[in-house]
């Protein structure tokens, strides 16, 4: 294997070695990843949890912060956003 990045990030070797989708956390609306890091020989490992949102929180949260006239997309081309794009991208103006 090809370890060149190892020198280009300074010996850094990030390891994603677990997402966790338990329905404790699906019913939150998170997942739970962990991460093994090491460097020189020495490993830490950290969790991280990310909080999944829906198009309506996400849209709710905007216009509760002072946007309007939202468009949802689906790409920087500027295809809709349907269930199942692989982005969400939202256009609106401050009010």
């Amino acid at each position: 294997m090809d370890d060149w990045w190892k020198d280009f990030f300074g010996g850094l070797v990030v390891d994603f070695w677990k997402a966790a989708m338990t329905p404790e956390v699906t019913r939150a609306g998170t997942m739970e990843s962990v991460y093994v890091i090491t460097r020189g020989g020495r490993s830490e490992t950290k969790r991280a949890v990310t909080r999944i949102y829906t198009t309506r929180e996400i849209l709710r949260m905007l216009s509760n912060a002072g946007f309007e006239g939202f468009e949802t997309l689906g790409s920087l081309e500027g295809e809709p956003f349907r269930l199942g794009s692989p982005n969400l991208l939202v256009v609106a103006r401050n009010r």
